[in-house]
């Protein structure tokens, strides 16, 4: 049995055995070397020879020695009985899938490095796991997050299923670090995996389908996605692309189940809106037009379109639970949902260099994810165009070249700032490389040792490329930091700047996380993914933006900004370098911490009472759009910016904000204060806050007060909040900069904010439901009705 499904076993093992041992190599020996590079680039240390070898241990040279043992292993299989040739031409489907399989973990396997990701986003995607996973600790899946910018939806804004489970795994794993690798390299693995399947099932055999399989899961330009720009959770939209197409060419061929591929197409076409509707939208529309096309050649037949339509409503339906809210309930974050939409641009001569050059650096910045593809996916891509030129690529899995060339040069001009584009470029040239391998290997021109030749260039280009260790091991200084952060004010707000290398501050003021929220969690003025902040967003970011600017210019805080940070419960300022946490020595008033360095410790006030209710109308323009941080620099945003500071002061001195004092002469209210909100004639107000306590997604405040009045919470006004006064549901006013203000009467009063839901909400999920469980009684249906075909064509015969 063994010697029919794996006769060139010898070959197979020796490749196993080189990849485990290189890839151990690159993970230990290459991981030391780039540790000891950056900690003497940091300190300004010389680099040596000596150095380098004073990094390497046994285990080190081990692995070196492991690796040099196996590749000499495998020429000498191939010198003396061309194995290796052997197995590309004649592997069978259980060797050309443990050859998938090998290449794709060893083109992915700098995902499994020692230390903590940084790159891009992924200091957003981690903090999220973190905190998904502590919501379930607590026996739910939280849609609501305390921790970023001042309090904001976790799940409902964003695209929420990577977050599902990664947050998932984290709470099995205990760490989101190691959740995260985890999803990237798990994900990974399937992309391969599906991809090696959908070529098969267009007709490509076996070994050129293995080679673009590999090269599709292990291009640069997916590792310059995940490990340069952190962009984690399109790892799954890969995935469910693959899916869908592969369901659909099933579907629209007539391949496999048909109850197998509708239920796919659902769940793939779910998953998509789900985790990102933005991609989702574009998936759409490239599968809409390489369906059109492959329609037009008759590569797919018109039978199939019913099915197709029935079950991407199906998948559609079972969506609705991440779609329709956002749209909803869009006006109380700052989203804006037709940002997801269309837009067209022509590609210039240097972002299609991109795709064809190969830089180990992050390539791109801002929202251009254009990076290197790879030697053999541009030269058998190109194989593909010109045997389609030249009418010579196989009868059948050739119907597929057309609708992938136009819906490349779609890929090429169709643009959105939040769609990943090169993952659409690859899947497009993907389809045309395997069709071009596979013309090559029919021609002949590839016979021999010259498919070796070339399947060893294009394996060699993947493998220097997935070479990267990035991840890093000396930033644990800045989780020690969090971890204090987390244990010495969980309760109450912290600011962050940033010491450039010359010495200037840079406020926090997000989108992203740092290594501070991998292993705890920080309330923070800043956040991740500030498109689900609420409508008290730009607030905060001036608000931060006006520390960054005072401790630069004089290192001291005014009494204006040191009442901004009372009245939104900032209890510290805390400063940290690439090398070290703590503020330079021109900050005054600082303390010294041995984990915190030097920082400032502030009188944080969760809640400010008056007897006084005083209107200061809010302005919904200051509100929104959002401003980003770079805004602050930028010339044409200077009266808003203004505008922002001047209602920032409006508010403080109508309010009398004195830090650490727990009352001020009036709460102020966006709308009109009601009839009976006049001054209490009586003694002076006595207030004491007996308790405050700040978790994931609930909030729990005890105050004492000698009369009653209006209590100004430190947490933003959100529509959904349910706010208990004393266990009594009640109806919080809107303040000016958009926190909540609760009414409380003499006495002890327990008040408490968790996230509640809303009817859309309600009726989305139900929808949502409904549509999974049609998709799966169809997919039943059609089971049922095969079965019955089977049963019954024998006996009709």
């Amino acid at each position: 049995m063994t010697g029919t499904r794996f006769p060139n076993l010898a070959a197979l093992l020796a490749i196993a055995a080189m990849a485990a041992t290189t890839a151990a190599a690159s993970l230990t020996t290459l991981s030391h070397v780039k540790d000891y590079v950056v900690v003497a680039s940091l300190n300004g240390r010389p680099l040596g020879v000596s150095g380098v070898l004073a990094a390497l241990g046994a285990v080190d040279l081990t692995a070196l020695v492991l690796a040099g043992a196996a590749a000499a292993w495998v020429a000498w299989l191939e010198w003396r009985r061309q194995a290796v040739t052997a197995l590309l031409r004649t592997a069978t489907g259980a060797e050309a899938w443990a050859l998938l399989t090998i290449l794709v973990a060893w083109f992915g396997h700098s995902y499994l490095g020692s230390g903590v990701p940084l790159g891009g986003d992924t200091g957003s995607h981690v903090s999220r796991f973190l905190e998904v996973a502590r919501g379930l600790d607590a026996g739910t899946l939280s849609g609501w997050t305390n921790y970023q910018y001042a309090g904001a939806p976790l799940l409902w804004f964003t695209g929420p299923l990577t977050y599902m489970v990664g947050g998932a795994i984290a709470w099995v794993v205990r760490d989101a670090v190691v959740a995260t690798k985890i999803v990237l390299f798990s994900m990974h693995m399937l992309s391969g995996w599906l991809y090696f399947a959908f070529l098969r099932r267009l007709g490509v055999r076996a070994m050129p389908a293995v080679v673009v399989a590999a090269g599709f899961a292990g291009s640069f330009a997916h590792l310059h996605l995940f490990l340069f720009r952190g962009v984690i959770p399109q790892a799954l939209t890969l995935v469910f692309l693959v899916m869908l197409f592969h369901a659909a060419d099933g579907l629209m061929r007539g391949r496999g189940a048909r109850w197998a591929n509708g239920l796919m197409f659902g769940l793939a076409t779910a998953g998509l809106i789900v985790n990102h509707q933005p991609h989702a939208l574009f998936a759409a529309a490239y599968l809409a037009v390489f369906g059109a096309a492959a329609l037009l050649v008759g590569f797919w037949h018109w039978r199939g379109v019913p099915g197709l339509v029935a079950f991407g409503l199906l998948g559609a339906a079972a969506s609705v639970a991440a779609v329709l809210p956002v749209v909803v309930e869009a006006d109380w974050v700052m989203i804006e949902p037709e940002g997801a939409l269309f837009g067209v641009h022509l590609p210039t001569a240097r972002r299609l260099l991109n795709l064809v050059l190969w830089r180990n650096t992050r390539t791109t910045t801002g929202i251009d994810y254009w990076a290197y593809l790879g030697l053999g996916f541009v030269v058998f891509g190109a194989a593909g165009l010109v045997g389609l030129a030249r009418r010579r690529l196989r009868p059948g899995a050739g119907g597929a070249a057309i609708p992938a060339c136009v819906a490349l040069a779609l890929c090429l001009v169709l643009f959105n700032p939040v769609v990943r584009d090169v993952v659409f470029i690859l899947f497009f040239v993907g389809i045309l490389a395997a069709l071009g391998l596979d013309w090559l290997l029919d021609s002949r021109l590839l016979a021999g040792r010259r498919l070796l030749a070339a399947v060893v260039v294009a394996v060699a280009d993947l493998a220097s490329t997935s070479v990267q260790p990035v991840l890093r091991n000396d930033k644990g200084f800045l989780a020690d930091a969090g971890r204090m952060l987390e244990q010495t004010a969980p309760n109450e707000r912290v600011i962050g700047l940033g010491v450039l290398p010359d010495g200037r501050l840079a406020a926090d003021m997000g989108p992203g996380g740092g290594v501070e929220s991998y292993y705890s969690t920080i309330q923070r003025v800043a956040g991740n993914h500030n498109m689900a902040a609420t409508r008290a967003h730009n607030y905060l970011l001036t608000t931060a933006q006006q520390v960054e600017v005072e401790l630069s210019a004089t290192g001291a805080l005014s009494p204006e900004t040191r009442a901004l940070l009372a009245l939104f419960n900032v209890g510290h300022v805390v400063c940290n370098s690439p090398v070290a946490y703590g503020c330079p020595a021109s900050l005054q008033q600082a303390e010294t911490d041995p984990v915190l360095g030097r920082h400032l410790t502030l009188p944080a006030s969760p809640a400010l009472f008056s007897q006084r209710l005083v209107q200061v109308p809010g302005l919904p323009d200051l509100e929104k759009p959002m401003l980003w941080p770079w805004d602050f620099e930028n010339t044409n945003y200077l009266p808003r910016i203004a505008a922002l500071r001047a209602a920032l002061r409006r508010v403080t001195d109508a309010e009398g904000v004195q830090p650490g004092t727990p009352t001020v002469g009036a709460v102020a209210v966006w709308d009109a204060p009601p009839t009976d909100a006049g001054p209490v004639i009586g003694p002076a107000p006595q207030v004491q806050v007996r308790g405050h306590q700040v978790t994931l997604n609930r909030v729990g405040l005890q105050i004492e007060t000698n009369g009653p009045g209006w209590v100004q919470l430190a947490h933003p006004w959100f529509p959904s909040t349910v706010v208990t006064v004393n266990g009594q549901q009640v109806t919080p006013l809107r303040g000016t900069l958009d926190l909540m203000v609760v009414p409380v009467a003499a006495g002890v009063s327990t008040i408490g904010l968790q996230d509640g839901t809303t009817p859309i909400r309600r009726a989305s999920v139900w929808v949502s439901l409904a549509g999974l469980g049609l998709l799966g009684a169809a997919a039943a249906w059609l089971a049922w009705q095969d079965r019955r075909r089977r049963i019954t064509e024998p006996q009709t015969a």
